[in-house]
């Protein structure tokens, strides 16, 4: 429910207001870490597209690590990035992560 204390843009309800997904804000915010931080390293499991982490693949191709299909392996060279002193940011959906929480559990 929207209130009137809620702090919305004036635009909010026009039809001229261009709707954008949320994902590409992430997808930008992901290149700027990347400009600022030379140990920002991103992880995608086969949905680099989808998250917008593209963007970051092909501006610095040597930070990016495509893991394919393999959530659980992704999580597992995010801890060794980390224990390097890298800092990493995985994209998976929300979905797919919940989905695999029980086979996480299981094996590890």
């Amino acid at each position: 429910m929207i209130t009137k204390e809620a702090k919305l843009s004036n635009k909010v309800f026009q039809k001229e207001v261009e709707s954008v997904p949320t994902r590409n804000g992430y997808g930008e915010a992901l290149v700027e870490l990347g400009e600022s931080n030379p140990d920002v390293v991103v992880l995608a499991a086969d949905l680099a597209e989808s998250t917008r982490a593209l963007d970051f693949a092909k501006k610095f191709p040597d930070r990016f690590i495509e893991c394919g299909v393999a959530e659980q392996n992704m999580m597992g060279i995010a801890a060794g990035l980390a224990g390097a002193g890298k800092n990493n940011l995985y994209n998976i959906t929300a979905n797919h992560r919940m989905k695999n929480r029980p086979g996480m559990l299981c094996t590890n």
